[in-house]
């Protein structure tokens, strides 16, 4: 980056509109700190899906789906404690509607 370039970036930096849209993103940034990630990486979701599914020869649930994006490879655990959580409730939730369902 040459010199001139440089030095129009910093008269950028110091405009009002920048720190105020920079300080805008940092609180979002902040606000996504307890999100719950994926582990797909770049990979797409839908070819997860699609290799779940060849692996199986059936559609993935969406909870099957969700265990299997929200854990880490290299100790199987989960990638934060909200996705843990999240999965506990879904699933708890399933099994009632599904109890439910065959006491009807």
């Amino acid at each position: 980056m040459g010199d001139a370039v440089f030095k129009e970036i910093k008269v950028y930096l110091e405009y009002d509109e920048f720190k105020t849209k920079s300080e805008r993103n940092k609180d979002n940034r902040d606000s996504n700190a307890s999100a719950s990630l994926h582990i797909g990486g770049c990979v797409p979701h839908r070819l997860i899906y699609k290799r779940m599914k060849e692996a199986t020869g059936k559609d993935p649930s969406v909870l099957e789906f969700y265990f299997q994006t929200h854990r880490k490879k290299s100790d199987e655990s989960w990638v934060t404690e909200k996705a843990e959580a999240t999965y506990v409730s879904d699933h708890l939730l399933c099994l009632l509607v599904e109890f439910i369902s065959i006491l009807k």
